[in-house]
């Protein structure tokens, strides 16, 4: 009796102990972004460009440079204050397992791959290349991410 009471209390917790998202798609993403007074690292040189602006429209960059120096898009527009931050491009990660636990292996974790993919996200990876999945597998989700109905790299 006990023993089914301990059972059902580790499923029963498990159940309600989902993890947090770590990203989430907005629901309107704004047309434009702008990052105002970042350090920029754009990988050119070695060296940051202080105080610059960088605006988007839609998934392109429009514009780079000092900071003021242009006006900034007045309508569907996120402005995001970059004092004290860098700015710099997506990573890649070139060797990658998303079918594997997130976990180390002395946890004995469950594969959870579309909380692997939101973590890349979530540390600025932006590219993956999956090299230890079911090519099923990494197939249907690298096609889920490309159609958006999975968030990922």
């Amino acid at each position: 009796m006990h023993r089914a009471l301990g059972l059902l209390a580790v499923v029963l917790g498990s159940a309600c102990s989902t993890l947090p998202r770590l990203v989430e798609r907005p629901g309107h993403p704004p047309s434009h972004l702008a990052f105002v007074d970042v350090a920029l690292f754009d990988g050119s040189t070695e060296s940051l460009r202080e105080h610059v602006d960088v605006v988007t429209d839609g998934p392109v960059i429009s514009y780079i440079g000092p900071t003021g120096a242009q006006p900034l898009p007045t309508t569907d527009v996120a402005v995001i204050d970059g004092r004290g931050k860098t700015l710099l491009p997506g990573l890649i990660d070139a060797h990658v397992h998303t079918g594997a636990a997130g976990a180390p292996p002395w946890k004995n974790e469950l594969p959870a791959p579309e909380r692997n993919l939101e973590a890349y996200l979530y540390a600025g990876i932006t590219t993956v290349i999956d090299v230890g999945g079911e090519t099923v597998e990494v197939t249907r989700r690298r096609d889920a991410v490309r159609s958006g109905t999975l968030l990922g790299p």
